[in-house]
């Protein structure tokens, strides 16, 4: 058992475990080759989760044909990767390949400018507080990314906001019948919601009450739509973590399998006090404007969302 501290966040923990886990567990990403009548091969790939993912084709053994290893961004549910086309027409290909993939898209462009709500309801004001890596209070790892996440305690289960449009790629809806105590520092027990944005970022939410989630994987959310309830941390307060980042290569690893790695924004905020990129230990008041939910809709987003 832990000495009690205010460690109000483990959102690197949870990531780290999502990346692994989903890719261990299920197959996301099926690729197959089929020969056409012209003795070129198409492959295709479908995928089963939304979201965006970088797959990567590596050829060998090739004959009557040539070509480099690929490497494709995918973002629809099935696709063409690429066709192998044979310098003899007349004869077949000869080929093998092996596929990779990893969720992201490693050449975003991201839009650091961009302003994020607040994710709570509009005059609504939070202490925040920035978030420790459990790696390194607990396991004295040395940090190898800039970590950066928040963190809020509330004494009433509040509701949480989406703070940007965005799919929903992963719902972590942790059914427990967990019994917290006053010292509770960290647990992996705890439901999380994560987005994919248009610019390539992610948006991580984590501690909500399993069943007060309102959405699912796929679904659009828009800056402001209501997500679910914080849950109960432990028998002092209800504790919400969330952080922004982004996927990158790591320099000088070309093993495609454990080049995955992200960077964390130190975004701006919509508040009273004007934009600003938030303080550990600084109160802020969500500010929540018709133009900020607008920013990033089409005309017809705006109109259907108008009418919700």
């Amino acid at each position: 058992m832990y000495n009690r501290k205010i460690v109000p966040s483990i959102s690197l923990f949870w990531i780290l475990i999502f990346f692994s886990v989903a890719q261990a567990q299920e197959r996301v990403i099926i690729v197959n080759a089929v020969k056409n009548q012209n003795n070129s091969v198409e492959i295709s790939y479908e995928k089963f989760k939304p979201g965006t993912y970088t797959v990567y084709l590596k050829f060998k053994n090739l004959e009557n044909t040539s070509s480099s290893d690929i490497e494709k961004i995918v973002k629809d549910k099935s696709g063409t990767l690429y066709t192998l086309r044979p310098r003899d027409p007349n004869k077949g290909i000869g080929y093998s390949y092996s596929v990779t993939y990893v969720p992201g898209n490693f050449k975003v462009k991201v839009d650091t400018t961009y302003c994020y709500l607040l994710p709570f309801k509009n005059a609504k004001n939070y202490i925040v507080y920035e978030s420790k890596n459990v790696y390194e209070v607990y396991f004295n790892k040395k940090k190898d990314i800039m970590f950066k996440s928040y963190a809020i305690r509330a004494k009433n289960p509040d509701s949480i906001y989406a703070m940007r449009k965005g799919i929903v790629i992963e719902v972590a809806n942790k059914q427990s019948n967990k019994t917290y105590q006053d010292d509770l520092v960290f647990t992996t027990q705890r439901s999380s919601i994560r987005v994919e944005h248009e610019d390539g970022t992610y948006a991580n939410y984590n501690g909500f009450k399993s069943s007060s989630i309102s959405v699912k994987e796929g679904d659009a959310v828009y800056p402001s739509s209501f997500l679910g309830v914080i849950d109960e941390f432990n028998k002092e307060y209800y504790l919400l973590n969330f952080d922004i980042y982004y996927p990158v290569r790591e320099k000088n690893n070309n093993d495609h399998k454990s080049m995955l790695s992200h960077n964390y924004l130190t975004p701006y905020f919509h508040t009273t006090e004007g934009d600003v990129q938030l303080v550990n230990g600084g109160e802020y008041t969500a500010l929540v404007k018709e133009e900020f939910i607008s920013t990033e809709m089409s005309k017809k987003e705006i109109k259907a969302f108008s009418k919700r």
